[in-house]
């Protein structure tokens, strides 16, 4: 068994500029059908999930952050914010769409770690995003009141193969991170092969 190195490094700054982007470009993203919306340069896809996950470690590490940094981040989080309040129900169905589709990505990655561990093992700790997305989208979910038990339960036995492929070890990501992504609800990034 080898302990997986932290192959997700954090660049602090990138977030922010992500998140800035990725909220100001909510409108019209909110409404429209698809589930991976435009950003620009070399920033990630919007999605509501890639939002949401950027802002909730943000929000836990604004010590980290300089004032120009927290102004962009409280602009964000108001953006994102009013979009909740006046486009609610398309909130919540991005939200639980995006959720399925992460589900299932952890689901088809985890399937194939059955057919080539060494390949599973090397990768890990970048498809591992996917959970940490479904996470956040479980989270707002739950808050929006809109999570479904049969979704919360599928996730669970999706869960449930991790103990086949890995077990229990340490913090895999930046270690910056640790504080954000805590053991009790991130088990997923507290592994070795």
């Amino acid at each position: 068994m080898t302990a997986l190195r932290p192959a997700f490094l954090y660049h602090l700054n990138h977030d922010v500029d992500t998140v800035q982007v990725m909220a100001s470009r909510l409108v019209p993203f909110i409404y429209e059908h698809a589930i991976f919306g435009y950003t620009p340069d070399d920033l990630p896809k919007l999605t509501m999930g890639g939002l949401l996950m950027r802002l909730h470690r943000l929000m836990l590490l604004v010590n980290l952050l300089s004032d120009n940094q927290r102004e962009r981040l409280a602009t964000a989080q108001q953006q994102v914010d009013s979009v909740k309040q006046e486009w609610l129900v398309a909130y919540a169905n991005k939200t639980t769409d995006e959720l399925i589709i992460r589900i299932n990505a952890w689901n088809r990655f985890l399937n194939e770690c059955s057919h080539n561990q060494d390949e599973c093992r090397e990768i890990y700790s970048s498809m591992v995003e996917k959970r940490v997305i479904a996470q956040v989208l479980v989270n707002e979910a739950r808050e929006l009141n809109v999570l479904t038990p049969e979704i919360a339960e599928r996730l669970n036995e999706i869960d449930s193969q991790l103990h086949s492929y890995f077990k229990a070890g340490s913090f895999i990501w930046d270690q910056r991170l640790q504080q954000v992504y805590p053991h009790d609800e991130y088990g997923f990034l507290y592994v070795t092969i």
